[in-house]
C-alpha cells in the first residue's frame, strides 16, 4: 500500500461489527494494545487522525481515536492500516475487557458504503469510491505466512522496494533503491512477531551499531538500520551481485586453488571482526557471496553479522525455536560447542570454516545424515573422512587436509587459534596462491596421518606451545 502525504483531514471513521460483546472482548478487547490493524482499502496519509468504532450489534458503539502509522496487512493478507491508538483509547479498550462492557454506548447503525463480514466503511469525504476485488490486492506471503511487500512500496520515505531477494528464519530480503543517493540496497526486515520484542530490538540494536563499524571489503556493509513507522526492525546494507557459496556448489566441487582463493578473503573478512569481538556463529555457504570486481577478479563478502545473536535471543525464549532455529537450521556446520550449548568465541567461526573449506573442495559438509541427533553426533565424536578417501586428486596437496583436520577439531583449544592462522596454513599448503594476502611457499609435501595431527605439526600465526593439552577429565 502507497502512503501519501496530504494535509491532515477530518478524522476517518471506521467501523468494526462483532456479532456480540463476547466476540470483541475475545478479538480486540483481550490484546489492547497501543497499535492495532484496522482494514481500509484506500490511499491516507501517514498522521491522519482515525476514530475506530468498535460496533456490537444490537447493543452499541465505542469510539477510539487514533493516528494512521502506514499501510499495512493483516494475517489474513487485507490490506488496511497500522494505527497508533491514543493513551484514552487503550485505556477505554481495556475496559471493554469488563464482563459487562458499560463504555458502550447506543448509537445508530452506519451507512455502509463497503461492508464484509468484519467491517462497514461509512460513506465520507475520504473514501471517494468502493473498492472491489480486495482479495486481489493481498500480498503474497513467504514460508513462514510473513506478509512481502510488493515492488513500489516506499519505506522510511527513502527506500523504495523493488522486489523480494529471499526469506529466513529471521526475516525477509528486499532489493530496494535509496531515492536520494540513487543506489541498490540490500533491505533486510525482520519478521513482524520480534517487532514487539523489546528485548529483541535492544540487541539488535546493539549489533547493528557494532557491524556498522566494520569496514573490510570482505563483509557487506551496515549503513542504516532503524524501525518503520510500523515498527518492524530493518537493517540497510550495500547490495552485491554475485552467487552465494550455495549456488557455486551446485556445479559440483570448486577447483583448489579458486577455493583456497575464496577463503581467504572470508577469513580476512573474519580476520577484522574478531578483532573487534564479533564472532558470526553461523557462517555456512548461503551466508558467503561472490561477486565481481571492476577487473573481472571474484570478490567475497560474508552476509549477516550479528543476526545470528538475535536468533540466540529469541531462541531462549521459545524451545521450539531453539530446536528449529538455531540447531536444525544449520546442523551441518555446527561446532560441538554450539551444539553443547557452551561457550563460544572465535574459535567457533573457525570450526565452521572448517566444514564450508570441506564442502568446497569434496561437495558435501563432513559429517552427513537424514538424522539431526546422528549429525550432531558426529560432531562431537567422529572426525571426517580425509579429503583425498573423497576425491583422490586432493592427495597432491596434503598440507591442506592437516589444516581442514585442524580446524574441525573438537576442542577448540586445539583448533587454529584465530581466522589469520587458517588463511596462511592452506595458502602455505597450495604454494603461491593468486590475489591472497600472505601467500607463500608450502613445506615439502608430506603424506597426510588423518586424525589428530602429527604431533610436530604447527600452525603458522600460532604459539610454539600450540596446542596446549586438552582439558583434563573432572
Amino acid at each position: 500500500m502507497r502512503q501519501t502525504h496530504s494535509p491532515v483531514s477530518e478524522p476517518l471513521l471506521c467501523t468494526l461489527t462483532f456479532p456480540s460483546l463476547s466476540a470483541l472482548q475475545n478479538t480486540w478487547a483481550a490484546n489492547a494494545g497501543a497499535r492495532c490493524f484496522v482494514p481500509w482499502p484506500d490511499e491516507v496519509a501517514a498522521g491522519q487522525p482515525v476514530v475506530v468504532r468498535l460496533a456490537v450489534e444490537g447493543q452499541g458503539t465505542a469510539d477510539l481515536l487514533g493516528t494512521v502509522l502506514g499501510g499495512d496487512f493483516d494475517e489474513g493478507g487485507n490490506v488496511g492500516l497500522s494505527v497508533e491508538l491514543s493513551p484514552q483509547a487503550q485505556e477505554l479498550l481495556r475496559s471493554l475487557h469488563e464482563p459487562r462492557a458499560e463504555t458502550l454506548k447506543a448509537t445508530p447503525a452506519p451507512q455502509a458504503l463497503f461492508t464484509t463480514g468484519r467491517i462497514e466503511m461509512p460513506t465520507s469525504d475520504t473514501l471517494a469510491r468502493p473498492v472491489t476485488g480486495l482479495e486481489e490486492e493481498a500480498p503474497p506471503r513467504d514460508d513462514d505466512g510473513e506478509p512481502m511487500l510488493p515492488a513500489g512500496t516506499l519505506l522510511e520515505e527513502r527506500f523504495q522496494i523493488e522486489g523480494h531477494v529471499a526469506s529466513g528464519g529471521m526475516g525477509d530480503v528486499y532489493r530496494a533503491s535509496h531515492v536520494h543517493l540513487k543506489r541498490p540496497v540490500a533491505l533486510k526486515l525482520l519478521k513482524r512477531v520480534f517487532a514487539q520484542d523489546v528485548e529483541m530490538w535492544g540487541r539488535f540494536k546493539r549489533e547493528a551499531e557494532l557491524v556498522s563499524q566494520l569496514e573490510s571489503p570482505h563483509i557487506v556493509r551496515v549503513f542504516d538500520f532503524g524501525k518503520t513507522k510500523a515498527g518492524q526492525p530493518y537493517l540497510a546494507m550495500e547490495f552485491v551481485e554475485g552467487k552465494r557459496l550455495d549456488e557455486l556448489l551446485a556445479d559440483g566441487p570448486l577447483d583448489v586453488k579458486r577455493a583456497v582463493t575464496l577463503l581467504s578473503q572470508v577469513f580476512l573478512g573474519l580476520e577484522e571482526a574478531h578483532a573487534m569481538g564479533i564472532v558470526h556463529r553461523d557462517l555456512k555457504p548461503p551466508n558467503i557471496i561472490v561477486g565481481k570486481k571492476r577487473d573481472g577478479s571474484e570478490s567475497v563478502k560474508i552476509l549477516d553479522f550479528g543476526i545470528a545473536r538475535l536468533s540466540d535471543t529469541s531462541a531462549k525464549k521459545d524451545n521450539k525455536l531453539t530446536q528449529v532455529g538455531m540447531v536444525v537450521g544449520t546442523p551441518a556446520y555446527l561446532a560441538p560447542e554450539q551444539a553443547l550449548a557452551a561457550q563460544m568465541d572465535e574459535r567457533t567461526d573457525i570450526y565452521a570454516m572448517g566444514c564450508v573449506a570441506y564442502e568446497l573442495l569434496t561437495g558435501h559438509p563432513p559429517f552427513v545424515s537424514e538424522s539431526l541427533p546422528q549429525v550432531i553426533s558426529m560432531h562431537l565424536t567422529q572426525a571426517p573422512r580425509p579429503l583425498e578417501s573423497v576425491r583422490p586428486e586432493l592427495a597432491s596437496t596434503p598440507g591442506i587436509g592437516v589444516a581442514l583436520l585442524t580446524a574441525l577439531a573438537k576442542e577448540k583449544e586445539r583448533r587454529f587459534p584465530n581466522a589469520k592462522a587458517f588463511r596462511l596454513a592452506l595458502e602455505a599448503a597450495l604454494g603461491p596462491v593468486a590475489q591472497g594476502p600472505g601467500a607463500g611457499y608450502g613445506p615439502e609435501p608430506v603424506t597426510n596421518p588423518g586424525w589428530p595431527p602429527p604431533p610436530g605439526f604447527t600452525p603458522q600465526g600460532a604459539s610454539a606451545a600450540w596446542p596446549p593439552p586438552p582439558p583434563s577429565a573432572p
